[in-house]
């Protein structure tokens, strides 16, 4: 019996010390990667601007074009799926472990963004303690499970990436494909959805962020271009949106709003993201527009 004990009592130890070792291991390989979420931990994401927002921000703003406008170094930890709840995390450590930015630019669609994506990012509470409250407040069970078992913090896709960014250099991603007339009518005929609603979450983010970095970086809220089909369904409610954020903030930030500024089918990728020719275009915009003298 009490050999029996010894052996259950034994295994145990030897589970949670190679749980403990792996995870452990697993999240130093982590410093090597090149993907901004590593780098920003690991000591090399050091810039002047800091660009911030979902799928629409990581496929409208290539960091190296605003690099060579600007004349100045550029970063962009945007990530598709991503709620601005999430990316005031990584603003609140990027001033703690560089020093603060000069200019943060925020693409607005990221206040609509739900919060699916923070668990897959359990494994980032190895790195910053700020994650790991963000994680307990919209993953509590995730949060506890992964503190039993560590493994479970590297069960995602995006740490997956990570590490295979250790072995292939990252490179912003872009869209080569066009819409169809297909995609269009079907959205053309589908029942409308509420979706410019800003989720309180992002807007209690977005008043945090401008109070912690209130006079030591500019903030510059941006609107990238939708399809003309979104325009026409959603118009009004773009305008209640873009109004309720205004009264939000006290209207002290100023909103550069793009979001109908392109109307040819052949800049889109679909109906919310540019393609490759799209932010070509729409950087001509830019330019002409005077936005990044204005900023």
């Amino acid at each position: 019996m009490f050999k029996n004990l010894f052996l259950i009592f034994f295994i145990i130890i030897v589970f949670f010390l190679g749980d403990r070792i792996f995870t452990s291991f697993g999240i130093y390989l982590t410093k090597y990667s090149s993907l901004p979420e590593a780098k920003l931990y690991n000591g090399s994401l050091e810039s002047s601007i800091i660009i911030i927002g979902n799928s629409r921000a990581y496929r409208h703003f290539y960091e190296d074009d605003w690099s060579k406008v600007l004349n100045k170094s550029v970063k962009n930890i945007s990530k598709p799926g991503a709620p601005l709840v999430h990316l005031e995390t990584f603003l609140n450590d990027y001033s703690k472990i560089y020093k603060y930015p000069e200019k943060i630019i925020i693409e607005l669609d990221c206040l609509l963004t739900d919060t699916d994506i923070i668990s897959s990012y359990k494994f980032m509470t190895h790195l910053s303690k700020n994650y790991s409250s963000t994680l307990k407040r919209f993953d509590v069970m995730g949060f506890y499970f992964s503190k039993f078992f560590n493994l479970y913090k590297l069960n995602s896709n995006i740490y997956l990436n990570m590490i295979h960014k250790i072995f292939k250099e990252y490179e912003q991603p872009k869209l080569y494909g066009e819409i169809d007339e297909s995609q269009i009518s079907n959205f053309k005929n589908a029942k409308k959805e509420t979706r410019f609603i800003s989720k309180s979450f992002n807007l209690q983010s977005l008043l945090s962020i401008m109070r912690n970095f209130e006079g030591k970086s500019d903030l510059i809220l941006v609107i990238s271009p939708f399809h003309p089909q979104v325009i026409k369904k959603y118009e009004k409610d773009i305008e209640k949106w873009i109004i309720d954020i205004k009264n939000k903030t006290d209207e002290k930030i100023p909103i550069f709003d793009y979001s109908k500024t392109i109307t040819e089918n052949v800049f889109f990728n679909d109906l919310y993201h540019l393609n490759n020719n799209g932010v070509i275009e729409m950087n001509k915009i830019l330019i002409d527009d005077l936005f990044f003298e204005k900023i």
